[in-house]
């Protein structure tokens, strides 16, 4: 187990809910909000080492409930669990057996099937290639890359449709009638193509989520084809997502080497599960991996992880997190490709997989920068796990960041900025006199009774910076306070003068020291 290094409380700021200037200040020890203002989310600085009991405890409560409710001597032995924060990896382990009646417990190397999390490389596949702009845009018909697709309902359906279960598309692909456990789908896109003619769409797209493996298998097979004719859409995963992400024990063809290293995936009556080959809905579902290699993919995500301009860069890396569809239930909902969850507070991003013998849960908390990776050897509910998971694990690690705070820059002379300011001239009476003062080696700006952390980037220029939580979201939003840059104006000797503005806020006005 990985934790992180000692900080030492210098580094944290141990504030006070006091304003030294007679007005309230908005400071990150404050009780957790009422439910009328935005919630409470703790900055992701590190952890202390060891980590808090809280934590451990609570993970530890996690792993027995995991195994006396999920692991099954006979239909699902084996457990392969990992949790990492930021950039580290917490915890990593598991439980049970790799395969039954003998030695041999998972491990964060021990090789699963992952069933539909293969699904997240299809989609890294379409975002890259709209980085690298061979796709101009996510919203393209799908039929200008597969020129042949057409079926008996006409709809524009777009690759960010395909990618996010809003296609309108049928369930399963047409592979045709030469499907067996070995070889599922051994055909073409061709064939696949043809066979689609004679078929409709459920919904019109855009209507409502429904769950396809054809629109991966479509999405996959046609970008790569229509980017290279020489390479599969296998081939391209592999060099293009798998290779610089150095996720090496990650891929699509069973291997005599590779099934030496798998833990055993079971039915549910407990027979041996057979290792099915999708053929050309290997984008849906083919693929198998780790706990370790999971952890670089969420790691990724997280903007952790450091091989991360040679896959995507960031803008493109952050519109693939983005939620597109929110279920009735206000609840859950659907992204490219993610289920997505909205629990306490904060949005959970999953993949869930489901493939003979094989479940699997992806999972990870951008905000929180917190990721969820289990695996397990037999059939189980990935999403009721994922809820419980995440129901238990959020609370513990909101409550232990709170304290650790996030310090703002101060500036070296704080003296040369402190005092009252109004509007220099007339003319605009609206606009109260501002207050700044220091509080704990803090600048503080107090207007309209609300008081603001000025956080110092050089002697004339610093950024507005408060706590959301003491206000809703939207007003904070609306408000638009936080971020602005005010500026001090060079003085005699190129001193900062007694005058500033905030350009941001007040367009073309100037705020000058009275006393």
């Amino acid at each position: 187990m990985q934790c992180y290094p000692i900080f030492s409380n210098d580094n944290f700021l141990q504030l006070e809910q006091l304003s030294p200037l007679g007005l309230p200040i908005l400071f990150d020890n404050l009780p957790t909000p009422t439910a009328t203002n935005c919630p409470y989310h703790p900055a992701t600085v590190d952890l202390p080492n060891p980590l808090p009991d809280s934590i451990i405890n609570n993970v530890t409560l996690g792993l027995q409930m995991l195994k006396q409710n999920v692991l099954n001597s006979q239909t699902l032995p084996g457990i392969a669990y990992s949790l990492t924060y930021k950039d580290k990896v917490l915890f990593s382990g598991g439980l049970g057996v790799t395969v039954k009646n003998k030695n041999g417990e998972p491990n964060g190397t021990t090789i699963f099937r992952i069933g539909s999390v293969s699904k997240v490389f299809a989609v890294m596949v379409l975002y890259q290639l709209f980085d690298r702009g061979v796709v101009k845009s996510l919203d393209d018909d799908i039929k200008e890359y597969c020129p042949d697709f057409k079926m008996q309902t006409q709809y524009n359906i777009t690759l960010r449709q395909l990618a996010s279960q809003l296609s309108g598309l049928p369930r399963e692909a047409p592979c045709g009638t030469h499907n067996n456990l070995t070889s599922f789908c051994a055909t073409t896109t061709k064939n696949v193509l043809n066979n689609l003619q004679t078929e409709r769409t459920l919904f019109p797209p855009w209507t409502r989520p429904s769950y396809s493996n054809l629109a991966y298998s479509l999405l996959g097979h046609c970008l790569v084809e229509h980017y290279s004719s020489s390479m599969t859409y296998e081939d391209y995963v592999q060099q293009n997502i798998l290779a610089p992400l150095k996720m090496s024990d990650t891929g699509f063809k069973i291997t005599d080497t590779v099934k030496a290293r798998m833990a055993t995936g079971y039915a549910p009556d407990g027979s041996v599960a057979p290792l099915t080959d999708l053929g050309w809905l290997a984008p849906a579902g083919q693929m198998y991996s780790t706990t370790n290699d999971l952890n670089k993919l969420a790691q990724f995500f997280m903007d952790e992880y450091e091989p991360l301009k040679a896959v995507l860069s960031t803008s493109v890396r952050q519109q693939m997190l983005l939620p597109m569809f929110v279920n009735r239930d206000r609840l859950s909902g659907f992204g490219t490709p993610w289920e997505v969850l909205f629990q306490s507070n904060y949005t959970v991003l999953i993949k869930g997989g489901n493939v003979g013998g094989y479940t699997a849960l992806f999972s990870f908390i951008p905000e929180l920068k917190l990721g969820l990776n289990v695996l397990l050897s037999g059939q189980a509910d990935e999403f009721g796990l994922a809820q419980v998971a995440h129901a238990m694990l959020i609370p513990v690690f909101v409550e232990a960041l709170r304290p650790l705070k996030t310090t703002f820059p101060y500036p070296p002379n704080p003296s040369v900025y402190e005092g009252t300011y109004k509007v220099e001239g007339d003319g605009i009476g609206q606009l109260p006199n501002i207050t700044i003062g220091t509080f704990n080696k803090h600048l503080v700006l107090s207007m309209f009774g609300v008081g603001y952390y000025l956080s110092y980037q050089d002697k004339y220029l610093f950024q507005i910076q408060y706590d959301d939580n003491l206000q809703p979201c939207l007003i904070s939003e609306l408000t638009a306070a936080k971020g602005e840059w005010l500026y001090f104006s060079p003085g005699k000797n190129n001193a900062p003068s007694p005058l500033f503005t905030i350009p941001g806020l007040y367009v073309g006005i100037n705020f000058v020291r009275i006393s």
